[in-house]
C-alpha cells in the first residue's frame, strides 16, 4: 500500500524523523530504509536494536501519528500514477487481488479513506493480522489462501526492499516498483524485472498474457 499505492512514504520519513528529534533521538536515511515495510513488531525490534531499550518507542508513536494526520489533513494524501488504470485492467481481466500491507488494519482503511480509495479492496491482510511481518513470507502466503490460489499463480507488486523478499521466499513472482529505494543488484536478482511506475506494470501483464 504505502509507496506502491499511496504517496506515504515521505510523509512517514519526515514523521519519524520529527518524532524522534522531539525525545533527542537521530533517526538517519540509512535506519528509515531498513524500516521501511515492516510491520509494527518489527520496528520495535529495529528501534530497540539501534537506540537502546530506554527509546519512548510509545511516546514516539503517539506523536509520530499525531504528525502524520497533521501533514494529512494539510496536504492531502496522493495516489501513485498508473493506480487507477491498474485496478480497471484487473476488473477488465477478471483478475483477483489483494492487499497485503505491514500497516494495520485501523490506520489502513483510514489511509485509504483519505485517498478516495476506500472501496476498492475486497481483500485485504494487515499488519497487525500476521505474527511474522515482512521480510517474512507469511502475509503473501495467507493472501494467496484468500485469494484460493497457490503463491506460484500470483505477481506480487512491492516498493520496499523487505516487501520484495516477502513475496520471493513466499514463492510468487515479484515486480519492483520503486518508490525511495532503488534495487541493488541483490534484490533485482529476486524479481521478474522492475517497473517505473504502474502504468509500466500494466504493459509487462499485457505482455506476459496475463
Amino acid at each position: 500500500m504505502d509507496g506502491l499505492i499511496l504517496d506515504s512514504e515521505r510523509v512517514y520519513d519526515r514523521a519519524m524523523v520529527m518524532s524522534g528529534s522531539s525525545f533527542g533521538y537521530a533517526l538517519d536515511e540509512n535506519f528509515l530504509k531498513k524500516t521501511r515495510g515492516v510491520n509494527g513488531g518489527l520496528f520495535a525490534q529495529m528501534i530497540y536494536g539501534e537506540f537502546g531499550k530506554d527509546f519512548p518507542l510509545e511516546k514516539f508513536r503517539d506523536r509520530y501519528r499525531e504528525i502524520i494526520w497533521e501533514i494529512f489533513q494539510k496536504e492531502g494524501l496522493g495516489i501513485k500514477p498508473g493506480f487507477k488504470e491498474l485496478h480497471q485492467y484487473l476488473i477488465k481481466k477478471k483478475l483477483r487481488y489483494c492487499l497485503a500491507t505491514s500497516t494495520n488494519r485501523q490506520m489502513a482503511k483510514r489511509l485509504l479513506h483519505i485517498a478516495g480509495i476506500r472501496d476498492v479492496f475486497h481483500s485485504m491482510i494487515c499488519g497487525d493480522e500476521v505474527t511474522l511481518g515482512k521480510p517474512h513470507p507469511e502475509i503473501y502466503r495467507k493472501a494467496a489462501a484468500m485469494l484460493d490460489v497457490e503463491p506460484a499463480e500470483c505477481v506480487v507488486l512491492e516498493d520496499s526492499v523487505n516487501g520484495i523478499k516477502a513475496g520471493y521466499a513466499a514463492g510468487c513472482q515479484v515486480i519492483m516498483i520503486p518508490d525511495l529505494t532503488e534495487p541493488s543488484e541483490e534484490i533485482e536478482m529476486l524479481c521478474e524485472c522492475v517497473c517505473r511506475d504502474l502504468f509500466e506494470v500494466i504493459g509487462h501483464l499485457e505482455s506476459s498474457g496475463i
